[in-house]
């Protein structure tokens, strides 16, 4: 999770305008979690919170506005539903966001693609989803990533 955060925070460094950041992955993966690790590690790097509401039946996701380094950034965790991805557009819009960071239940590519439904995403297939040995590959890459750092 801190090597995605990494990265995705270098990438809001660069000056790209308004940027759509897809976080992928199948129900109960770990895309909350990395989604809530990254709003940690902005908090960490002294971004201010300008809204944020708790969201879902037991208050665990979220969507938070925030500002950093003069971008309004949007992250909404709850992407089980189109309803809740086509929200967090429409939010993300209207509050002249900079960037968008959201969450995609793989389930929703049977009936949509992501690619309509957001504009050019940048997508990270939540390497969290990975069953097996190749979860123990991205673990040890993950932890070799974060020691270099």
């Amino acid at each position: 999770n801190k090597a995605i955060c990494i990265w995705l925070l270098e990438r809001l460094t660069e000056e790209n305008g308004m940027d759509i950041i897809t976080l992928r992955g199948c129900k109960n993966s770990g895309k909350t979690t990395a989604l809530r690790n990254l709003y940690q590690e902005f908090l960490k790097r002294s971004a201010s919170i300008i809204e944020y509401k708790p969201e879902g039946s037991d208050k665990c996701d979220f969507t938070v506005l925030l500002s950093w380094n003069d971008k309004k950034i949007v992250i909404k965790s709850m992407g089980d539903a189109i309803k809740f991805v086509r929200e967090g557009v429409k939010y993300a819009t209207s509050k002249g966001a900079d960037v968008l960071i959201n969450a995609w239940n793989t389930d929703l590519d049977k009936k949509y693609k992501i690619k309509d439904e957001l504009s050019d995403p940048s997508i990270i297939d939540n390497p969290i989803s990975i069953c097996g040995p190749l979860r123990a590959e991205w673990q040890a890459f993950n932890n070799d990533v974060i020691n270099r750092m």
